[in-house]
């Protein structure tokens, strides 16, 4: 059986794929994806098979990454809800729905894990929170999914009443505090040119405004 496997390939997909691959052999993963030409570029890039169906890649794995929105679960539970067992681990990325709510909806007899990555890890710099239910997993799958995370940044345990606000945090705290850079750059503009032949420029060069964009996110 093959270790870790993803369903959906999009930005934190990869960038958790991506990570996984400093620390784990392309066999040692598959996923699968919406789009065959998706698919077959991300494997001649990593070398990480892809499988014919979602249903298929559930079926190889231990853990089980769904790395789709949530608007997707739906039909992607329907593929594999039959093919699901209560020895793999599901690990949803989906923001504000609950492990109970992923259980029913997978036939309630399987194992979910919830885990909140951040923009960052897509540079390998992320926060991920990460919630089980107490007992559900060991402590040898709870070090595999922290493991699996540690992969792109740093990890925390929480609880799953704070997993929502985890969400909030980790997609809106880059944006302000690059907010709170400019602003206390614009406050204290005068004090610092005052009596120096140091301008600030009254607007920053077009290089620098996705630099910023990238600084806010690492």
């Amino acid at each position: 059986m093959v270790k870790i496997g993803f369903i959906g390939m999009g930005n934190m997909g990869n960038a958790i794929l991506n990570g996984l691959l400093k620390t784990h052999r392309p066999e040692d993963m598959i996923f699968s994806a919406a789009h065959q030409d998706k698919m077959e570029a991300v494997t001649a890039r990593t070398k990480v098979p892809h499988a014919g169906s979602n249903r298929e890649c559930a079926k190889a794995v231990k853990y089980l990454i769904l790395a789709v929105k949530p608007q997707y679960f739906d039909a992607v539970f329907s593929e594999i809800r039959d093919v699901v067992t209560p020895e793999q681990v599901v690990i949803s990325l989906a923001p504000g729905v609950t492990i109970s709510n992923i259980t029913e909806r997978l036939g309630g007899n399987v194992r979910v894990v919830r885990a909140m990555p951040n923009t960052p890890a897509m540079l390998g710099e992320g926060m991920t929170g990460i919630s089980c239910r107490e007992g559900s997993c060991t402590e040898e799958e709870k070090e595999t999914v922290r493991d699996i995370f540690s992969s792109c940044g740093r990890v925390e345990m929480v609880e799953e009443r704070l997993m929502d606000a985890v969400g909030c945090v980790r997609g809106r705290l880059p944006a302000f505090l690059i907010a709170g850079v400019l602003l206390c750059t614009c406050l204290l503009r005068p004090w610092l040119t005052e009596g120096s032949n140091t301008a600030f420029p009254e607007r920053l060069p077009m290089p620098w405004q996705p630099r910023l964009s990238w600084a806010a996110q690492k």
